[in-house]
């Protein structure tokens, strides 16, 4: 077979009005084989065989980059799997990844190693036992302080974003107020029916009772 410039040079040749059998000579090949390369690049000119080769070579080194890239990413897959075994965890990790990089929720839960469809809306209806149990610990120390203390004290580097860690705490009913506890409502006075379902002044306790 002849390179991409060789077959340039026959193009060529064979255009200034060489022989096929001076150009089997030249290039040591036979006049079948001249034949082919003039038959197949009749209706190409001799310049762009450059640019067709010098297409495929690129073509080869980008799936070599490809696969090089596929294997650096199963590796990363498997050294996550290691560090982080549980499933779960690894999803709620690949959304922090995903909104941070701008990655598709499809390549993040490959690079994680687990479920193309896998996602962390459960994670939100279903917030972690440990996650609430440290929230109520922090309150029993402090139970003055709101969530952006308690979280800036024990919560930035959860694999948690601030959105999420908020709503665990408000589904956990964790709040300044919930905590406090509401102010009971005042009881309404009664009020005395007539016969006839009309209501008349509201009844109340006179001012000594209670005192005998």
């Amino acid at each position: 077979m002849l390179t991409a410039a060789q077959a340039r040079i026959l193009l060529l040749r064979h255009h200034q009005g060489a022989s096929a059998a001076q150009l089997a000579r030249k290039f040591n090949i036979s006049h079948w084989r001249v034949h082919w390369w003039i038959n197949r690049h009749m209706s190409v000119n001799p310049s762009e065989i450059l640019a067709n080769a010098a297409l495929k070579h690129e073509v080869v080194l980008l799936a070599n980059q490809v696969k090089k890239l596929e294997r650096y990413l199963r590796v990363s897959a498997s050294v996550i799997k290691r560090m982080q075994p549980n499933p779960r965890k690894r999803s709620i990790m690949g959304s922090v990844i995903r909104a941070k990089y701008g990655l598709t929720r499809t390549a993040t839960n490959k690079l994680m190693g687990v479920s193309p469809k896998a996602g962390c809306r459960k994670a939100m209806s279903a917030p972690g036992k440990s996650i609430v149990e440290d929230m109520k610990r922090y309150f029993a120390e402090n139970p003055g302080q709101g969530f952006k203390k308690m979280f800036s004290a024990i919560l930035e580097g959860q694999p948690y974003s601030e959105h999420q860690l908020q709503k665990i705490y408000w589904a956990a009913r964790l709040r300044v107020g919930d905590r406090k506890g509401r102010a009971l409502k005042q009881p309404t006075p009664a009020v005395r029916r007539g016969v006839d379902g009309t209501c008349s002044q509201p009844v109340r306790s006179p001012p000594d009772a209670g005192l005998s």
